[in-house]
């Protein structure tokens, strides 16, 4: 189930979804209020809630990794930056096929993550309700009859959930209906962010949608306003890659075909640059002037050409040799079976 080697539906579209979920216990401060030692407490306390399916799951004390290794669970949007930096008590655990990832000690307590491939946010919404249920028989959450479950950001105060997904949107973009979509999606409780969530640029036409909203609403209506709102954003999407397959600029043409080779040929590449080259081919292929490429390889070499995960245990490598090492890689999943 792994978000990034399988597709799922509108996977044209449609990267991933993701649930988050926002906890915090009664009996300790918010996190940015807490100790090393309750920190600690923290973390024990989540493991052992755990232990009835422990054996599918692995505690990684995140803390305790180096730079590198914190960024590759990054770039796989296995937690956020937030959980990463200095030497204070955080943990990530993580099942065996990175659908579930439940941080400890971020901005809240407790955020349990469900990453699914393509567009499934029920499914998302139903596994993370599961693992909530199962802390919750033994956690103390902290919880207000009128206000709902407390979190450090009112924002998330209420149901505490997220619901995202993170799509393709190059029709609109070359539209220019990109405006109009993010004010429409503010006006109807959304907002889209760039790749990386929050405080991040967007890169290549991909975004991220998700709610803003989460008191005053239940979860089962949240998710169904977000289907609503994200199939509505195929539709347009859909409907202009319609009418731009039906005539295709020759500049758009010709940018497609110069990824394309570039993607093929390049003997050196940045992460940038990359990101960039693989939105231009899925959008050829969308547009039927390319040939069809597995959605899921591209989705990988989103995840596994970025720096941290291209370095690997090779902490000595250099940024032109990460360059050159990435545009092999490129070459060796896409590229295989094709005499270069």
């Amino acid at each position: 189930m792994t978000w990034y080697k399988e597709q799922g539906p509108k996977s044209d579209m449609i990267i991933s979804t993701r649930v988050r979920i926002a906890r915090n216990l009664a009996d300790f401060p918010f996190a940015a209020k807490l100790s090393e030692e309750d920190a600690e407490k923290i973390i024990n306390l989540v493991w052992e809630a755990l232990k009835p399916i422990a054996n599918d799951f692995s505690l990684i004390k995140i803390h305790k990794l180096s730079p590198v290794k914190q960024q590759a669970l990054i770039e796989k949007h296995l937690i956020s930056p937030d959980l990463t930096g200095g030497n204070f008590p955080r943990a990530a655990i993580i099942n065996r096929d990175e659908s579930v990832s439940i941080m400890v000690n971020e901005e809240d307590h407790i955020r349990i993550q469900c990453l699914y491939p393509g567009f499934q946010p029920d499914e998302a919404w139903n596994m993370a309700s599961k693992i909530d249920d199962l802390l919750g028989e033994t956690l103390n959450y902290a919880f207000h009859e009128k206000f709902g479950f407390l979190t450090s950001c009112p924002t998330n105060t209420g149901t505490g959930l997220r619901v995202s997904a993170m799509v393709h949107l190059p029709a609109i973009a070359v539209s220019g209906r990109m405006t109009g979509l993010l004010s429409q999606a503010v006006k109807s409780g959304m907002t889209v962010r760039g790749l990386y969530g929050e405080g991040t640029d967007a890169q290549g036409n991909f975004y991220q949608i998700s709610n803003q909203i989460t008191l005053g609403y239940a979860e089962e209506e949240l998710i169904e306003r977000f289907n609503k709102i994200v199939s509505a954003v195929c539709e347009v999407e859909n409907s202009l890659r319609k009418q731009l397959a039906a005539d295709v600029p020759a500049k758009l043409t010709d940018r497609i075909f110069r990824s394309y080779g570039n993607m093929r040929h390049a003997f050196m590449m940045s992460g940038k640059e990359l990101i960039n080259l693989v939105s231009d081919v899925r959008t050829g292929i969308y547009l039927g002037i390319l040939k069809k490429i597995p959605f899921e390889k591209l989705n990988s070499l989103m995840v596994l050409t970025m720096p941290a995960n291209i370095t690997g245990n090779n902490s000595s490598l250099t940024a032109e040799q990460r360059d050159i090492k990435r545009a092999k890689l490129v070459k060796e999943l896409i590229f295989h079976d094709e005499q270069l």
